[in-house]
């Protein structure tokens, strides 16, 4: 295991982008591109797209949690 030190600088770069106000911004222009760019899709359109972005979660739970448990990646 790193000592802390360590783990701060391996992680600080990562963790400053990710709590940056680019990439908040960033975030932000997406969701609002995606919420127009959806309105005139059909119902059954929008629940396909929700299925994709609850099949993403998993994915990136699975991701993190493997990682936490130093397992291997299932799929």
């Amino acid at each position: 295991y790193l000592h802390d030190n360590q783990a701060k600088d391996t992680y600080s770069t990562w963790i400053q982008y990710y709590s940056g106000k680019e990439f908040t911004s960033s975030v932000t222009n997406l969701c609002e591109f995606m919420n127009k760019a959806t309105i005139k899709l059909s119902p059954g359109e929008r629940e396909r797209m929700l299925e994709y972005f609850k099949t993403a979660m998993k994915m990136e739970f699975m991701f993190w949690e493997m990682s936490l448990k130093r397992q291997n990646w299932p799929l």
